[in-house]
């Protein structure tokens, strides 16, 4: 289990988080990327999009305007960085 770094939960999800897409990085770089790795950055990306959903509850939630800009921008940009790595692993590149 976790140790809590800070008394902010989200703030603590969001280091796991890093943490975990680093080192997940790191990882793919030298091509040493599992497939528990993988499965590993998806619920760290499935943790900030989370963070991002509380994040603009805290902020009054409305659902439009600036704070629905600004989660869509965020979930548009998880999703992009989820695409390129889907598109660039290995096995998909030994299917085609």
């Amino acid at each position: 289990m976790a140790t809590a770094v800070t008394d902010n939960p989200m703030l603590d999800l969001l280091a796991a988080a890093e943490t975990t897409l680093r080192d997940v990085a790191i990882r793919r770089r030298g091509h040493r990327a599992t497939r528990a790795d993988r499965a590993a950055e998806r619920l760290a990306m499935e943790a900030l999009m989370t963070v991002a959903d509380d994040l603009q509850a805290c902020l009054g939630g409305d659902p439009s305007g600036a704070d629905a800009s600004f989660l869509e921008g965020v979930r548009r940009d998880f999703r992009r960085y989820e695409l390129l790595h889907w598109r660039t692993a290995p096995e998909f590149l030994r299917t085609r």
